[in-house]
C-alpha cells in the first residue's frame, strides 16, 4: 500500500513500513520527522494491546506486527466501546494525540488508521501524533460511533 509519506508491505505476516526519501516531490513533507515520530510513539506504546508492536527499525524502515484490515461496519467488534475506552486511556497515559483520524477535508468517518484483527481494534500510523490536543481533535470513540450509526448501503 502506498501512502503520502511511506509505502507499507505485508511480508510473511510482518508489516514493513518504508518511509520515502526527503527529496524531489516529497521535499516539502519532512518525511524524516514522520518516521522519527512514529518510532517514538511506538516505543511509548510498547507492550500495549491495541497498537502495532515494533519488531525492529532503522534507516527509515519500521518492521512491526500486522494489525489486520481497516475497520468497516461489517468487521466492527460487538465490544467496540470498551476497546475504544481502553485505547483512549492508554493514549492519555502516554500523552499521545493521534492527529490522523479525520480524512482529507475533514471528511469522516475516516478509518484507514483504525484496523481490526481477530476481533481486536488497533490504532495504527503515528507519523503525525502530538503530545497535546489540537483544534477539532476527534477520538477513536467519536469516529467509531459514526461508523456504528451508518445505515447499510443497499
Amino acid at each position: 500500500m502506498n501512502g503520502m509519506v511511506s509505502n507499507v508491505y505485508l511480508e510473511n505476516g510482518i508489516i514493513k513500513k518504508v518511509y520515502l526519501p526527503d527529496e524531489g516531490k516529497y521535499q516539502h513533507r519532512n518525511i524524516k520527522s514522520h518516521w522519527e515520530n512514529e518510532v517514538k510513539a511506538l516505543k511509548l506504546l510498547k507492550g500495549k494491546k491495541h497498537f502495532p508492536q515494533v519488531i525492529t527499525f532503522g534507516n527509515r524502515v519500521i518492521w512491526m506486527t500486522y494489525c489486520g484490515e481497516p475497520l468497516t461496519k461489517k468487521n466492527l467488534p460487538k465490544n467496540w466501546l470498551p476497546q475504544c475506552t481502553e485505547i483512549e486511556k492508554t493514549l492519555h497515559q502516554c500523552k499521545i494525540f493521534h492527529q490522523d483520524l479525520i480524512g482529507k477535508d475533514n471528511i469522516y468517518p475516516h478509518h484507514k488508521n483504525i484496523h481490526v484483527k481477530d476481533g481486536i481494534i488497533y490504532l495504527i500510523d503515528f507519523g503525525i501524533w502530538a503530545n497535546k490536543n489540537s483544534a477539532g481533535f476527534q477520538t477513536i470513540t467519536d469516529l467509531i460511533k459514526k461508523i456504528h450509526e451508518l445505515k447499510p448501503i443497499r
